[in-house]
């Protein structure tokens, strides 16, 4: 699937402007179009459609994480899973990390504001309409009918902890700098509607969630990359302590599984069949999850 272009985004944009993947996000867990690993040029101060709060308040130098994974994956295919590249993998996963372990690490106080419950925990998890698209009708039943399911949104829901100052986005929201000699010194995390106080763990959540469904499938299995372990090392070798739970797990992957449903749903014309057996293999997560039958990274 193609990625459409938000409110206020550009097709023509050229030089000056950054590359992003930048799904657009709904209510209810309906998102308009979104796209896997693709490339798309954009205004450096462009906002997804019903996100306001997601444009930096000021210039970002530098280039969205997933226009350098998008580079990297094309050097990977050109030159085979050579040590520089997976150097370069593991510090851009390592930016991330450390970026969420300093956000983190910020104190909160009376001015932060309380960051959005996802919608997963405050909604149906899974909406009736997402059990009748013939692409996934059967495993997003057999999640939306199994108790555990509503067990363990419920439990992640519970024990919500709204007590760090958090991201509150995933890996499209992230734009990684680079040093005059092109190594990468940092990643920078774009403000959106879900930044503020909230549960740290759902940051993590959505890092590793991001890399298992946007960077994962893109990986040739020949190459033994595993780039949620590869994160997670990272972020745990920097003394980050908010991993999430299980509940909080399987929270996360219903919420990636609905809004890609959506988005395919919405993009259903130019959806190969690729797209229709990705999209299956997001709504078996969830059930491996609950059911056991995978186990947390």
């Amino acid at each position: 699937m193609s990625v459409t272009l938000g409110d206020g985004e550009r097709a023509d944009a050229g030089a000056g402007q950054v590359v992003t993947l930048r799904p657009r996000r709904g209510a209810r867990g309906e998102p308009g179009r979104a796209g896997k690993l693709s490339r798309t040029a954009v205004g450096p101060a462009s906002t997804p459609a019903g996100d306001p709060a997601a444009a930096p308040t000021a210039d970002v130098v530098g280039r969205p994480l997933a226009g350098e994974l998008a580079d990297l994956l094309d050097a990977l295919t050109d030159r085979g899973p050579v040590a520089p590249l997976r150097v370069e993998l593991g510090d851009l996963l390592g930016a991330w990390a450390s970026a969420l372990v300093r956000i983190h690490r910020r104190p909160v106080d009376a001015g932060t504001r309380s960051a959005p419950l996802p919608w997963v925990l405050s909604q149906e998890p899974v909406p009736a309409w997402v059990t009748e698209l013939p692409a996934v009708a059967g495993r997003a039943w057999a999640v939306r009918a199994h108790p555990a399911t509503r067990r363990a949104v419920d439990e992640a829901r519970a024990g919500w902890s709204a007590s760090h100052r958090v991201h509150g986005e995933a890996g499209d929201d992230v734009v990684i700098t680079r040093d005059a000699n092109h190594a990468i010194p940092a990643a920078q995390l774009l403000p959106g509607a879900s930044t503020g106080r909230g549960d740290a763990r759902w940051d993590v959540a959505s890092a590793l969630d991001w890399i298992a469904v946007v960077l994962g499938p893109a990986l040739d299995p020949g190459w033994q990359i595993d780039p949620v372990a590869d994160f997670l090392a990272a972020y745990r070798a920097l003394g980050g302590q908010a991993e999430p739970t299980r509940a909080l797990a399987v929270a996360r992957t219903i919420a990636t599984a609905v809004e890609w449903s959506a988005a395919l749903a919405a993009d259903s014309a130019s959806a190969s069949a690729d797209d229709h057996a990705w999209l299956a293999a997001l709504w078996a997560r969830p059930l491996d999850l609950v059911t056991g039958a995978a186990h947390l990274p």
